[in-house]
């Protein structure tokens, strides 16, 4: 848990001083910078703002996107957190195309659109979790795995 405070506490301080740089340049140098407010707009903006997760970088493959459509249509959950390391990772192994098509529930209490209650039901207890076919399993699952829990047909060519 130690870790995962660390990215959260860094982008805290920096959101901060961001704060306090603007304020010193309205009310201590009473001037505007029109490049600086737009500069501290987007950095917060880039960041999704509190309670969202990083967002996925990896490029998708087409077979990815297929095995995403699958679990999705199957009723596949996958219960992360957004401070959680190992849910990026995972997010990661689908690529950002393939990861924007899973049925994803933020299970964070302080996460944006979370359903901590629903987490908490199903007995989430550590994250990343996935359901599949009603099986709660949790842990980063290789994208092979993924298909064969889920008896995925199409390629996998991942």
């Amino acid at each position: 848990m130690e870790c995962l405070a660390v990215p959260l506490l860094l982008s805290t301080a920096m959101a901060g001083f961001s704060l306090v740089l603007v304020g010193l340049m309205l009310f201590t140098i009473k001037a505007f910078c029109v490049f600086c407010v737009l500069s501290a707009t987007l950095c917060a903006l880039a960041n999704g703002g509190p309670g969202t997760p990083p967002p996925v970088q990896a490029e998708s493959t087409p077979a990815k996107v297929d095995l995403a459509k699958h679990l999705s249509q199957i009723g596949a959950t996958l219960y992360p957190a957004y401070w959680c390391p190992h849910c990026h990772d995972q997010k990661e192994l689908f690529g950002k195309e393939a990861a924007a098509k899973l049925t994803i529930i933020e299970c964070a209490p302080d996460g944006r659109n979370n359903q901590a209650a629903l987490c908490k039901q199903k007995g989430v207890q550590g994250y990343p979790t996935w359901e599949i076919k009603g099986v709660i399993n949790s842990g980063v699952k290789p994208l092979e795995q993924l298909a064969q829990l889920s008896h995925y047909k199409g390629s996998r060519q991942f």
